[in-house]
């Protein structure tokens, strides 16, 4: 589920409310695959196409995405604690499944984005897309 689609589901934002978190980190958390899917593709062309800012900026903007996973992942947890006993024999272990399966995405998730944010740290740091080459003339895009 594309991430704008999340958005008009999970208003009036209700912070204070541990049922409004869960449903609203579980779907956050199932619509964020995608980002960092073209996160990878746009470090991988800044890459080859030697473009340091926008290798910095896709490094960062996946390390904060990885820490926020991280802190979602654990407030899913701690609100799924919150919402458990309320809830029904018949839906308990839907939920339960819903709530193993959305941890697991998110840790690999996180894991993902903060392997592709110090990965681009990385490759700044060795001096990989610098250098007098300028390799952007064999990078196609949309052919």
């Amino acid at each position: 589920m594309p991430l704008l689609d999340v958005l008009p589901k999970i208003n009036p934002a209700n912070f204070g409310s541990a049922d409004w978190r869960y449903g609203a980190v579980g779907l956050l958390v199932g619509s964020v695959v995608t980002p960092i899917i073209g996160l990878t593709f746009a470090g991988c062309s800044a890459l080859i196409a030697r473009h340091r800012g926008v290798l910095l900026t896709v490094s960062v903007v996946s390390l904060v995405l990885g820490l926020l996973l991280i802190i979602g992942g654990v407030t899913f947890l701690s609100d799924f604690g919150a919402v458990a006993p309320d809830l029904s024999e018949r839906v308990a272990p839907a939920f339960r499944a819903a709530t193993t399966k959305t941890v697991v995405v998110a840790l690999l998730a996180a894991g993902a984005a903060v392997w592709l944010g110090l990965g681009g740290l990385q490759a700044l740091r060795a001096g990989r897309t610098s250098g007098p080459e300028d390799r952007s003339r064999g990078l196609v895009v949309g052919h």
